[in-house]
């Protein structure tokens, strides 16, 4: 093992993962009303799905930038294993389609339109998004390493820009009823999820213990009720459509998401197997869980969001164990995982990357 000192597993980190996948979930469930661009008095729960995005690339950024050292060989493979997945999952989608309709459709088509956010897997769109991070990896490592407070100075300024950005959308729209939304499409929002990155490296480097913790968690309490009530108000308002992903450049989206990250990190987990079981699922949560959704839109419609919650509960469980069960599978078990090199795991003290 070249005398590398191994770290233990860091629980706090798995558990974030799941809280994330979670979150998702639930914001693709209680959105009742959204897409019809109708507010409802439970609607805020759709709005609590808000930092899951922003958690998923923080984790990322927490896992990988930290690392002893990122070559672009590493990235590649990283890159390619997660086409990879997509592909896989397309070929899936490619076949049923055929079958179905009897009609001829471009594998290639049909996994870049996932990429877009659009198409069936939708949802690849993230996915792609971290490949384009990935690209700016080996340098952002380098220099959180190297050269710590330029990598600071780095993430302070994307984090003005995103302020800035949402100060724009909201001029924009509120001058042309445009948004940013509209003319640029989420994957290719790479200042936003660059930014989430690298505050994810950030806090991996620095330690935030002058506020006490139960502090902490009333702030945080606060600052989530406080947030989802000014999304809503502003959903209302100003925008001409509602959806969350219109405040991932919000100041007060970034800060609450930080203390949520900060809050989790503070957690005191013993070693808990079931929280590294799950974490390791989280992947293949995300990826089957719209599925599901369009499986309980068939079944049952539901006009209330707080019913809602309890179907999310229902499809994250029903997702977590449809990913059980593709863990055990051998080979199909690679549907859910991306690659991991084993000795950048012995190094840097994280198994398997699972959003």
């Amino acid at each position: 093992m070249n005398n590398t000192i191994v770290k233990k597993r860091e629980n706090w980190i798995d558990f974030a993962k799941i809280i994330a996948s979670f979150l998702v979930v639930i914001l693709h469930t209680c959105c009742y009303g959204i897409k019809d661009g109708k507010l409802y008095s439970d609607s805020y729960l759709y709005y609590l799905g808000t930092y899951s995005i922003p958690m998923f690339f923080m984790v990322n950024g927490y896992l990988q930038l930290r690392k002893e050292k990122i070559t672009y060989n590493y990235v590649f493979k990283k890159i390619m294993s997660i086409i990879k997945i997509s592909l896989i999952w397309n070929v899936i989608y490619f076949i049923a389609k055929i079958y179905k309709t009897k009609k001829y459709i471009s594998l290639v088509y049909v996994t870049i339109l996932s990429f877009l956010q659009k198409g069936y897997f939708w949802q690849f769109w993230f996915l792609f998004a971290l490949i384009i991070v990935y690209l700016f990896l080996p340098i952002l490592n380098n220099l959180l390493n190297k050269k710590t407070k330029t990598f600071y100075i780095i993430s302070m300024i994307l984090i003005i820009v995103c302020v800035i950005m949402d100060c724009m959308n909201i001029f924009i729209n509120n001058s042309f009823h445009l948004l940013i939304k509209n003319l640029v499409i989420q994957p290719f929002r790479i200042w936003t999820w660059l930014s989430y990155f690298c505050i994810g490296g950030c806090l991996s480097k620095i330690k935030i213990n002058r506020l006490g913790k139960k502090k902490h968690l009333v702030f945080m309490i606060l600052l989530i009720v406080a947030t989802t009530i000014y999304q809503t108000q502003l959903s209302m308002k100003l925008y001409n459509n509602l959806y969350a992903e219109n405040f991932y450049d919000s100041f007060l989206v970034i800060f609450t998401s930080i203390l949520i990250f900060t809050y989790i990190k503070r957690i005191n987990f013993k070693k808990i197997s079931i929280i590294n079981n799950i974490s390791n699922l989280t992947m293949g949560v995300y990826i089957i869980h719209p599925t599901i959704i369009r499986i309980f839109n068939r079944i049952v419609v539901v006009n209330n969001n707080y019913k809602n919650l309890l179907i999310a509960i229902i499809i994250f469980l029903i997702s977590l164990f449809i990913s059980y069960i593709i863990s055990k599978i051998p080979k199909v078990k690679n549907l859910i995982t991306i690659w991991q090199e084993k000795k950048y795991e012995q190094k840097n003290c994280s198994k398997k990357l699972c959003i």
